[in-house]
């Protein structure tokens, strides 16, 4: 009898995602290995061929949240032509991914509190570190060709760009307290509206 051939990728992302839920479900750090094979279906040591530590783990669960983010926003925003609508969209489509991952919305607290750097926990924070830069980067991409197309004033895009990452941040920490409604389309129209205003005229010096 041949031997049952594994899609290691496949099997890998399958942990990623049981993990993801079990995470939102019972908190990070109150998780067990052992939980997240069960709930994966397969051994405690099978988990450990693909993920040497729970920070492993959690690292990884953290990669594919902003692979998710990064896939469900910059597919919509690839036909879009001016960095206004880019800039507009984006946002928009940062609430639309939240309220459409409001299961696990819980766990974004979970996965910013395991990020503070400290002994042991190396790799969690240079994963998230990694993914934060990632988009940085490519909301900076957007502010520097809104410069070129001339809808935005010259500035210091790159503090620019994590001002608007934290601010999305900010809101989604809010969404989780039930302090502003992500469900409301009203939301990230307004805060898309005032900050291509102040976009468009903020002048800083480079």
């Amino acid at each position: 009898m041949c031997a049952r051939v594994v899609d290691k990728p496949q099997k890998r992302l399958e942990i990623l995602r049981a993990a993801m839920q079990v995470f939102a479900e019972q908190g990070v750090s109150k998780v067990k290995m052992s939980d997240i094979a069960c709930r994966a279906g397969i051994g405690k040591g099978t988990l450990y061929e693909y993920f040497s530590s729970k920070e492993e783990l959690t690292a990884g669960v953290f990669a594919l949240f902003m692979q998710d983010y990064e896939d469900f926003v910059g597919h919509r925003l690839e036909h879009l032509g001016t960095a206004s609508e880019q800039i507009k969209a984006f946002i928009r489509l940062s609430f639309e991914f939240v309220a459409e991952k409001e299961d696990v919305l819980s766990l974004i607290l979970d996965l910013w509190a395991t990020s503070v750097p400290r002994s042991g926990l190396d790799l969690i924070d240079s994963e998230i570190s990694r993914e934060y830069r990632a988009f940085i980067d490519y909301i900076q991409a957007i502010l520097e060709r809104g410069i070129e197309q001339g809808d935005f004033r010259a500035h210091r895009t790159d503090l620019t760009a994590s001002m608007i990452l934290a601010l999305l941040d900010g809101l989604m920490f809010q969404a989780i307290l039930g302090i502003i409604d992500i469900h409301d389309p009203n939301v990230p129209e307004t805060i898309a509206d005032h900050l291509l205003i102040s976009l468009a005229k903020i002048e800083i010096d480079n």
